[in-house]
This record gives C-alpha cells, sequence and structure tokens, in this order.
C-alpha cells in the first residue's frame, strides 16, 4: 500500500490523499519524538533538582549540628531544625 509505486507525474485525486496522509504521518512522528525527547529533559531536570534539594537540606542539617555541638544543649531551646527535619517525633523536653 501507499503512493509510493504511482506514477510522479499521476494528479490522481486519490495519489493527492495518499500523499497527504503520507506527509502528516511525517509531522506526527517527528512530533512524538519532539515530546519523547521533552519527556526525557523534563526527567532530568527532576533529577538535578532533586538532587539540588538534597545537597541544600544535607547542608542545613549539618549547619545546624555543627551549631548545636558549639553552644552546648541549653534547657530553653527545645528540638532544633535539623531534629524537625530528620523526622523527630514525641514530646519537647
Amino acid at each position: 500500500m501507499g503512493c509510493g509505486h504511482s506514477k510522479r507525474g499521476s494528479s490522481s485525486a486519490a495519489v493527492a490523499l495518499c500523499r497527504g496522509r503520507s506527509a502528516l504521518l511525517a509531522e506526527a512522528i517527528a512530533w512524538r519524538y519532539a515530546l519523547a525527547d521533552a519527556h526525557r529533559a523534563y526527567a532530568s531536570s527532576l533529577r538535578a533538582t532533586g538532587a539540588a534539594l538534597h545537597d541544600f537540606l544535607r547542608a542545613v542539617l549539618d549547619a545546624a549540628e555543627r551549631g548545636r555541638r558549639r553552644r552546648g544543649p541549653s534547657r530553653g531551646d527545645g528540638p532544633g531544625v535539623a531534629w524537625r527535619l530528620r523526622g523527630g517525633a514525641g514530646r519537647q523536653r
């Protein structure tokens, strides 16, 4: 099937319709590849964003730990940011 075997000079309506459909299919395939490429780029950017957030929060937790070690424990402080970010639960002491 297809219009590849039709005569080049043929101006038949059926051949014109076939060539039009062929062009539309080629365009649809190109758009499908463009969508797949955009989806891959989006997934890659999500992965990079997640890694950046992880690094940022790790730095925040490390800074909170260093600050707590320098200051020493105090009774009025309660749990700090690092404790809340690490999922600490229960009563504050």
